[in-house]
């Protein structure tokens, strides 16, 4: 379809406070949002127009069906309920889209009538989007004739003969009912400009005791210190149960106990309902068992009396939901109630140094649950407190079984039951024993391992080859044995276009596949499953082993004549320098020819 000026929004006259709370953009977010409608297609220009009373989104679309791609790419972007989104919002093409955004500009949309702040908000949106290059031809010329509209109506109407605010018609109001306004103690939700303008009012009339709370509690605590007040944890707001999730009937919300969430344990749920939630998750994978080598884990949790269906969900860490970084759950999956599922190896990871959310979809991409979390808090475990229904915090790894808190003895500096670690004392563990080749194991706040400090190098490596009989070992010169479960093993250079899928002469190996502690495994070629199918060429080439997450763990190339007898470490491990023409020594330490 031809290009079309359309927009969508959500303000005062549809959105309550709390979902247009939700919705807000800081500048970053603004930003942010418009890169993913362009990487997607469905804007080809735009701006974010983000207020206290609104946040609506204006630019030109060549999509047959706007509105529902852009209720449906922010339901993703800001984990809202795409239903809740299409009821309360306002939205119009063409003509309608000029009409409204002059009626903004104009103060004639806002909540209170004649508002002056919204033409300077109008000027910052535009700015913005032009310096991030989304405003192009169509969206300035929008943006420039609404201020110039909205400086005749100030101008050439009564409608600006008196500067008029909404904290000033608020304050107005909230004086008529309470006689001495001074002696009040006020919360101010927030950070924007109203909230500022508030506040001065606020300390003009005399209050001593302000209070701010804000998403961000560094900004909260900044604005209380300009305005001599306190700053409060935004999530000690009362919600309800049902704003959590519609599946819950009724029953008590609480603050979880690093009112960093909310702990839902208390809500009621009908019976016979599933409910899927994401319940734990680690940026730094397992030491050890059955999840050693499969990369960052998540675990979803069923804490509902009936079975889940969860074929088409989708897992993610990205709202635009790019097709080689998602997870989709394949047609008969199923998660028992009280049940666990573990997912690694996953096409994303999960960041240590930066502030990330993680999305589980339904079939529909409607956000079934969401969790943001720092990315320190994953480098050990990070975990609902109780199950499914609990508040977030830092707890013990138990990845498929009942999620623990970090044990109360954990600090005294001696290892107690539950703790892998404390203070110093490593429960005589090592890095080789992890699995590493060196480096300096620690002990984390939550007594539980820190690799940090391991060296990255390889236990495990390519140790022997031979080209006569294309076998190929492998030597753990580690203290514990390894799992192989799903490792791969080629003759393909691999880097960053290798693709496994296309790759058909690999050997994946089995599960249960081990080699232990300072062990050989000695692969031979065949068809069977334990047989790599490839054959190594007398006038060179190259061996890959990589991980179940594609990491490479060693890659060796050696040239013609090199493998003719035998092509070898010496000494067997990381440590050992690559020699042609060793002896011939497969499952055995190697020796010089």
């Amino acid at each position: 379809m031809p290009p079309e000026i359309v927009f969508v929004g959500w303000n005062h006259q549809g959105a309550d406070l709390d979902l247009r709370a939700r919705l807000a953009f800081t500048p970053e977010k603004a930003r942010e949002a418009l890169e993913g409608l362009f990487r997607e297609r469905i804007l080809t220009e735009g701006a974010v127009v983000s207020t206290c009373n609104r946040a609506e989104i204006y630019g030109v679309s060549e999509v047959p069906d706007s509105f529902e791609a852009l209720a449906g790419f922010f339901s993703r972007f800001h984990a809202v309920d795409v239903s809740v989104l299409r009821e309360k919002a306002l939205s119009g093409h063409g003509e309608a889209t000029v009409r409204h955004l002059f009626r903004v500009a104009s103060g004639l949309d806002s909540m209170v009538l004649g508002e002056a702040q919204i033409l300077g908000q109008i000027r910052e949106a535009h700015r913005r989007a032009a310096e991030a290059g989304t405003a192009r031809a169509v969206t300035s010329r929008l943006f420039q004739s609404a201020l110039e509209c909205g400086k005749r109506v100030r101008t050439e109407t009564t409608l600006g003969a008196r500067p008029v605010s909404v904290p000033g018609i608020a304050l107005s109001l909230v004086g008529r009912i309470f006689e001495e306004i001074s002696a009040c103690k006020v919360l101010l939700l927030g950070a924007g400009e109203t909230v500022e303008l508030t506040a001065r009012l606020l300390a003009d009339d005399g209050v001593k005791q302000i209070l701010f709370a804000n998403r961000s509690p560094e900004t909260a605590k900044a604005l209380a210190t300009h305005f001599h007040g306190w700053s409060v944890p935004w999530e000690e707001r009362a919600k309800a149960c049902a704003d959590v999730d519609p599946k819950y009937s009724g029953g008590s919300l609480a603050c979880a106990a690093n009112c960093g969430s909310f702990d839902a344990s208390g809500c009621d749920l009908p019976p016979g309902t599933a409910l899927v939630a994401l319940n734990e998750l680690t940026s730094v994978g397992a030491d050890a068992g059955e999840w050693a080598g499969k990369g960052d884990l998540i675990e979803l949790y069923n804490a509902g009396d009936a079975p889940a269906d969860l074929s088409g969900y989708t897992l993610a860490d990205d709202p635009a939901l790019p097709v080689d970084k998602i997870l989709v759950f394949p047609p008969g999956t199923t998660l028992a109630p009280g049940a666990w599922l573990v997912l690694g190896d996953l096409p994303f990871g999960l960041a240590q140094d930066k502030e990330e959310t993680l999305l589980l979809l339904d079939p529909a991409a409607l956000v079934v649950d969401t969790v943001t979390f720092d990315g320190a808090a994953a480098k050990a475990s990070y975990c609902r407190l109780p199950d499914g229904q609990g508040g977030w915090s830092p707890c013990a790894p138990t990845f498929g079984a009942k999620n623990a808190a970090i044990p109360a003895g954990c600090g005294d500096g001696s290892v107690d039951p539950g703790e892998a670690c404390d203070g110093a004392d490593l429960g005589g563990a090592t890095c080789v024993d992890l699995g590493f080749v060196g480096g300096a194991l620690a002990c984390t706040a939550r007594c539980t391992l820190d690799t940090s400090a391991c060296e990255m190098g390889e236990a495990l490596v390519i140790n022997e080859l031979e080209s006569t009989e294309d076998d190929i070992e492998l030597y753990n010169a580690g203290n514990a044995p390894i799992d192989l479960s799903g490792w791969i093993l080629t003759d393909d250079v691999v880097d960053a276009d290798y693709d496994p899928m296309a790759d058909a002469e690999k050997l994946v190996f089995a599960a249960q596949t081990t080699i232990a502690a300072k062990g050989f495994l000695v692969v031979a070629k065949g068809m069977k499953v334990d047989q790599h199918p490839f054959g190594l060429a007398a006038d060179g080439d190259t061996v890959t082993l990589l991980r179940p997450n594609l990491d490479v763990v060693d890659q060796v190339s050696y040239a013609a004549g090199e493998a003719d007898a035998s092509f070898c470490r010496l000494p067997d491990g990381p440590g050992g320098a690559w020699t042609a023409m060793c002896k011939p020594s497969q499952g055995a330490p190697n020796e010089a020819g």
